[in-house]
């Protein structure tokens, strides 16, 4: 039953029911996957005075379930659960939960070192990662690339030192020579 004010749409090609409706500047978005259901709701409200407006962003599981994971973190520290850097400090929030920074704080830049590591007369490019705890819903990947086009991981290119709950510490197994003296490495993060 509809209240006054308030419209609904409802689409069936969705992959689950989805059930959406606007009342008084809300518009709010139902998706029902089973258990937990979320719901979440844009507030969009216009401002005379700058001739602007606002859109305020929520999300909620509405079965009584408590968020978990990057969604905790996310609803824990008031940022959005995507991919957007809140800090402005070159990590975006999902990388900030992933290495279990605070992501109301700028501390990108002590986040990872690059070194060069000597193994039996060779040198090695070693990337090491500080971070908080291991997240049980990411995938830590070290990559390795000559050219910042294609990127490699995995024993065949990299070799992992330490991966403790606060250290990630991974080597490409490329020794830099004068014939090959550019080699860069990055972390990657991925949602389980």
């Amino acid at each position: 039953m509809s209240e006054p004010g308030e419209r609904h749409h409802r689409t069936s090609s969705a992959p689950a029911a989805a059930i959406a409706y606007f009342k008084d500047r809300v518009y709010s978005f139902g998706l029902a996957t089973g258990n937990p259901q979320i719901q979440v709701t844009l507030d969009v409200t216009a401002s005379a005075a700058n001739s602007g407006f606002a859109v305020t962003f929520g999300a909620a599981i509405v079965d009584g379930s408590s968020p978990t994971g990057f969604a905790a973190f996310a609803a824990t520290n008031n940022v959005p659960a995507d991919f957007t850097d809140f800090d402005k400090d070159g990590l975006n929030n999902f990388v900030e939960y992933a290495l279990g920074l605070n992501p109301h704080v700028a501390d990108g830049a002590g986040a990872s070192a690059m070194s060069l590591q000597p193994v039996s007369g060779s040198t090695y490019p070693t990337l090491t990662i500080n971070r908080a705890s291991i997240r049980p819903d990411v995938s830590y990947r070290v990559e390795v690339s000559t050219d910042l086009i294609l990127w490699n991981s995995g024993p065949s290119y990299t070799t992992t030192i330490t991966d403790t709950p606060t250290q990630l510490k991974v080597r490409s197994n490329t020794p830099v020579t004068p014939s090959s003296p550019t080699q860069f490495l990055r972390l990657s993060v991925v949602p389980q």
